[in-house]
């Protein structure tokens, strides 16, 4: 366990912002923060932030969003907030700013920071928040209309110091954060958990290259690296197979096929790989996998990391305790949000006595490990018989020339639902393939195919799932395929 988990991830007795100073002390003089631009010390950023929060205080601002990408200007606006500030919301540059400003409007947010500039608000009445919540983060809206996620600083605390243990981060690692600030995943594993083990953290933004990443990987001798699926996939197709100083790639914020943890593994050779697993309302990180995990286990998504207690439910809420069975997992730790935003009757849904509903489907094998299969209204319901559409994917993803693919149901009169795929190829590929494929593994064969060139992506680097329903749904749509 590393130094600061021994301090602060046991007790929990200090407060986020005690935590925050108290790494600022200990490293002054070690780098903090580092980007294309210009790069900063811990006491460099602490000066910053008081200069911040002074102007801050003069024009009476105690409520702000941050609607930006990447940069070190983000980190110091999101250190004010966290230290002296009453809440910060945080948006995806990529929402429409009108909707940024309702938003903030409606609930007394004083001042907007974007890349550009800022945006001044004219403030309805609102009602604030629980008096503890530091941070509104938004969901990415994979697969329903985005929520806002309240959470504390509890939670964020709790879940940063998980991260810290299960990663093992110290003031010696260089991390490259390349995952959005915006998201949970970069805003509590990466910049939290980094910033309180006083490593240095360098700040990619922009579009994703493989070449950039490399570089960066050389020059800043970075020993820590977390990404999601798809883009470690581009990466070990086109980098040179060369791991510089890298000691852990952590894979998350999207489901990750055990071929590509195997691909991996090779590519990497010694560099440990470890696949997470969290949402936004977990605060996000649930389960991390063993260092050491055994091969056959490739696709779990591990064991649950540290203050985290994790079960899965049947239907009727009773509790699963066969190997093997599948149910829902469900979350009880200090991480898990306060409610959503503005929202009670979601909020009563999700958590229930503490504890987190999360709408994912999985099961435990005998050595307690966790398995991931499918978010529960992401299945396919076929004649009163529900289907994992992630089963269906993987068994598709493993077919010769398949380089993604995206299964999803739609309304038939027929059989209740019907199963649709979207294939992304880099060759020519018989529908009767993937149907045979599918038959022999006796997984739910899809009843249309659709070749993309490209399944499209969102802004997290996520299949968007809600685009392709959008596009591919129809029945009208000139297929590619079978009946």
């Amino acid at each position: 366990m590393s130094e600061y988990a021994e301090t602060y991830g046991d007790g929990m007795n200090d407060t986020l912002q005690a935590a925050l100073l108290a790494s600022i002390k200990s490293n002054g003089k070690s780098l903090a923060f580092i980007s294309r631009e210009e790069s900063i010390s811990y006491e460099q950023v602490l000066q910053k932030v008081n200069a911040q929060y002074s102007c801050y205080k003069m024009n009476g601002i105690k409520r702000i969003a941050l609607y930006c990408g990447n940069s070190i200007d983000f980190c110091i606006q999101l250190l004010t907030a966290l230290l002296y500030l009453d809440v910060v919301y945080i948006f995806s540059p990529a929402w429409e700013e009108s909707t940024v400003i309702s938003i903030c409007a409606e609930n007394g947010i004083n001042l907007a920071v974007k890349d550009s500039g800022q945006i001044s608000i004219s403030m309805d009445s609102f009602r604030p928040e629980q008096e503890d919540i530091k941070v509104v983060l938004f969901t990415s809206g994979t697969t329903h209309t985005p929520k806002g996620v309240m959470l504390s600083g509890d939670n964020l605390l709790s879940n940063a110091a998980a991260a810290v243990d299960c990663m093992q981060y110290t003031c010696n690692d260089r991390l490259l954060v390349s995952k959005p600030l915006y998201h949970s995943y970069g805003l509590t594993i990466e910049f939290l958990a980094g910033f309180l083990a006083g490593a240095s953290l360098y700040l990619y933004s922009g579009i994703f290259s493989v070449s950039r990443i490399e570089r960066i990987l050389k020059s800043q001798e970075i020993t820590v690296w977390c990404t999601i699926p798809s883009l470690l996939t581009l990466y070990i197709r086109n980098a040179a197979n060369n791991a510089y100083d890298l000691r852990i790639i952590a894979v998350g914020g999207a489901r990750c096929p055990s071929s590509l943890m195997e691909k991996a593994k090779v590519f990497f050779q010694s560099v440990i790989i470890v696949q997470l697993y969290g949402l936004t309302e977990a605060g996000p990180l649930v389960t991390c996998t063993p260092y050491n995990v055994k091969a056959k286990a490739q696709n779990s998504i591990g064991y649950p990391v540290k203050g985290v207690e994790l079960e899965l439910r049947d239907k009727e809420d009773r509790l699963i305790v066969t190997p093997g069975e599948r149910g829902e997992l469900v979350v009880k730790s200090k991480g898990v949000m306060k409610g959503y935003l503005n929202n009670e009757a979601a909020t009563i849904k999700a958590v229930k006595n503490g504890r987190l509903y999360t709408g994912d489907i999985a099961y435990f094998d005998d050595e307690k490990l966790f398995y991931f299969l499918d978010r529960s209204d992401s299945m396919i319901t076929r004649d009163g018989i529900n289907y994992i559409c992630a089963e269906t994917e993987n068994v598709i993803r493993s077919i010769d020339g398949v380089k993604e693919a995206a299964v999803f149901g739609v309304d038939s009169e027929l059989h209740s639902q019907i199963a649709i795929a979207c294939v992304e190829c880099s060759q020519e590929l018989a529908v009767e393939k993937i149907f045979w494929e599918c038959t022999v593994h006796r997984v739910l064969p899809p009843d249309k195919v659709f070749f993309l060139e490209k399944l499209p992506l969102n802004e997290n680097g996520k299949i968007d799932i809600q685009k392709i329903k959008k596009e591919y749904a129809d029945n009208s749509v000139v297929q590619v395929g079978h009946e």
